[in-house]
C-alpha cells in the first residue's frame, strides 16, 4: 500500500512538472508569434512613413520655408528651453514622455504638443495627425497606431537628419503658431508685420507663448492667458540663464491687434511676405 501511494505521488509530481513545462513552452511560442507579428506590423508601418526628402522640403500651407540662418537665434533657444529642454541630447523620444503618453492613450485623453518632443511634433505635422479624445475601443486603436507612427517617424527623422538645427528649421517652418497661422514666416508677418530676422526678443517670447499654448482668438481673455504664459516663459529662461533678470524686466510687450488678425492672415495668403511694410 505504501509503495502504491508513493508511486501515485511520484506520478502526480511528474504530471505537474510536465504540465508546467508544456504550458511554459506554449506560452513562449504564443509570445514568439505575437512578437513576430508585431515586428512585421512595425516594419509595414515604417515602410509607409513619409520619405525624409519630402520632410526636408516641407513648408506650411501658404507659407515659405526660410533657412535656419534667417531665424532669430533667441527664438530657437527659447522654444527649445520651454518646449523641449532635452532636444539637443535625445534621439527623438523621451522615455518619461512615452510613459505619460501611454497612460493618456489608455485613459482616452488627448496627447498635447507639450507632451511631446519637438521631433515628435514635427513627425505629427508630417503625418497630419489629428487626435481625438474619444475613449471607445476603435478610437483607442486608431490613436495608438497614430502615436506609434509618430514615434517611429520621430526616430527616423533623428537617424536620417543628423543636424538638430536642420530638424528645428523644418519644424519652425511648419509649426502651428495659433489659430490659422502656420510656419514662422507667416507668424512673424501676421502678428508683428515683420520678417523673422527682425523680431525683437520680446516678440520671440510672445511667439513662443503662442506656440506653447496654441493661442486662439477669443477676445481679451486670450490675451490675458497669453500674458500669463509669457511670464512663465520669462521666469524659465531667466532661471536657465538664457537672459539675465535685468534685461528680462525691461522687455516691453505690444498687445496683439486682434481686430486686424484675420485680415492679416487673408492678406498673407493672398500676397505672402510682400505685405510687410518696408
Amino acid at each position: 500500500m505504501k509503495e502504491t501511494f508513493n508511486n501515485k505521488s511520484s506520478g502526480s509530481i511528474l504530471s505537474f512538472i510536465s504540465n508546467v513545462f508544456y504550458s511554459t513552452i506554449a506560452f513562449f511560442i504564443v509570445c514568439g508569434i505575437f512578437l513576430a507579428c508585431l515586428a512585421v506590423y512595425i516594419i509595414k508601418i515604417n515602410s509607409s512613413l513619409p520619405e525624409i526628402s519630402a520632410i526636408k522640403s516641407m513648408s506650411a500651407r501658404g507659407s515659405i520655408a526660410i533657412s535656419y540662418a534667417e531665424m532669430p537665434g533667441f527664438l530657437s533657444k527659447t522654444i527649445v528651453c520651454v518646449c523641449d529642454p532635452d532636444f539637443f541630447s535625445h534621439k527623438g523620444l523621451l522615455t518619461s514622455s512615452l510613459k505619460t503618453d501611454a497612460m493618456k492613450l489608455y485613459n482616452g485623453e488627448k496627447i498635447e504638443n507639450k507632451d511631446k518632443t519637438l521631433t515628435q511634433n514635427l513627425a505629427a505635422i508630417a503625418l497630419n495627425i489629428n487626435e481625438s479624445g474619444s475613449s471607445d475601443s476603435t478610437a483607442f486603436i486608431n490613436r495608438t497606431v497614430s502615436h506609434l507612427k509618430e514615434c517611429l517617424l520621430a526616430l527616423k527623422i533623428e537617424s536620417k537628419i543628423k543636424s538638430k538645427d536642420k530638424i528645428l528649421e523644418i519644424y519652425l517652418n511648419n509649426a502651428p503658431f495659433g489659430e490659422g497661422v502656420s510656419g514662422l514666416l507667416q507668424a512673424s508677418v501676421v502678428y508683428f508685420n515683420k520678417k523673422p530676422a527682425d523680431l525683437s526678443e520680446a516678440e520671440c517670447i510672445t511667439l513662443t507663448a503662442i506656440l506653447k499654448t496654441q493661442f486662439k482668438i477669443k477676445g481679451e481673455k486670450s490675451i490675458e492667458s497669453l500674458s500669463k504664459e509669457r511670464e512663465k516663459i520669462i521666469a524659465l529662461i531667466t532661471e536657465r540663464g538664457i537672459v539675465d533678470r535685468a534685461k528680462a524686466e525691461a522687455y516691453i510687450f505690444d498687445d496683439l491687434k486682434l481686430n486686424s488678425y484675420q485680415s492679416r492672415i487673408n492678406r498673407f495668403n493672398e500676397t505672402g511676405v510682400s505685405i510687410i511694410k518696408m
